[in-house]
């Protein structure tokens, strides 16, 4: 299960078979979480790392209203929760979208890995910057974007995610959230969520059904949407192509990347 981790950790630096099998005896910590349960509530702090093995999760905020926010869709691999290096406590939970597994790995364990292991060090570093980098685009699809390019901005996003990590299915994804996570997560009402998925559909963008997604078109899908997975961090090592809508991975990191892993200095924490 700790395989995605190391999937996407060796997409921003090589890691050699000392630093695999170092992620590998973290998974003595897994923890099983049922859909909808919270793994981490806001105002806790937590004293271990959180990284997802299998299942989708989600960031969110719940206002004064009752309404929630959904800040961020957690994929296996992420590496969800650094805040532990901070005294601050959670300004936001996570919680389970579908069945969940996940590594609790305490802070001396971590503190030991990326003190000994300076390759996934800087591996965790650079996917934390990736992470920034789409929070930031996520802002401003949000903010300057009408309703059909936000949706088809976060089904773009998703669908290169999961692909980089192995969750495709021939040309079909399993797709947990259903349309209030969506509609919480793209600012929308759920009724107005639905519109634009028959929009879509109609236009040969879209497939979705029974939690299975497809996007015929994904190029297509892109541009109009606005996607950029450079500007996401979400195109290391990958490249994306038009064939059967699914991102396939290039041979070669790019030079961009390459720069960026050797840049990259000591971990800090962010909360994302």
């Amino acid at each position: 299960m700790i395989d995605a981790i190391t999937q996407k950790l060796h997409r921003f630096r090589a890691l050699s078979a000392d630093d695999t099998a170092a992620l590998r005896k973290l998974a003595h910590g897994v923890q099983s979480h049922s859909p909808h349960d919270d793994v981490i509530r806001i105002g806790s702090k937590p004293e271990f790392a959180l990284a997802i093995l299998s299942g989708w999760a989600i960031r969110y905020v719940v206002l004064k209203n009752g309404s929630r926010q959904i800040t961020a869709f957690l994929l296996p691999g992420d590496f969800c929760h650094l805040n532990m290096f901070s005294e601050a406590p959670m300004d936001h939970s996570i919680a389970a979208l579908s069945p969940v597994t996940a590594a609790h790995i305490k802070r001396e364990e971590v503190e030991h890995i990326l003190g000994e292991h300076s390759n996934i060090a800087k591996a965790v570093q650079a996917s934390q910057f990736a992470d920034e980098s789409r929070l930031r685009a996520s802002i401003t699809n949000m903010g300057r974007q009408d309703a059909r390019q936000r949706l088809g901005y976060m089904l773009c996003d998703l669908w290169t995610r999961a692909n980089t990590v192995g969750l495709m299915k021939g040309d079909f994804l399993d797709f947990p959230p259903i349309q209030a996570d969506i509609a919480d997560f793209v600012g929308l009402t759920s009724v107005h969520v639905n519109r634009i998925i028959q929009r879509l559909r109609g236009d040969g963008l879209l497939d979705l059904k029974e939690r299975c997604l497809r996007l015929p078109d994904f190029d297509r899908l892109a541009k109009a949407s606005g996607y950029n997975a450079t500007a996401t961090g979400s195109d290391r090592n990958h490249s994306t192509s038009a064939i059967n809508g699914r991102a396939s991975a290039s041979r070669e990191m790019s030079s961009h990347t390459r720069r960026s892993n050797a840049e990259v200095g000591f971990l800090r924490p962010i909360g994302l």
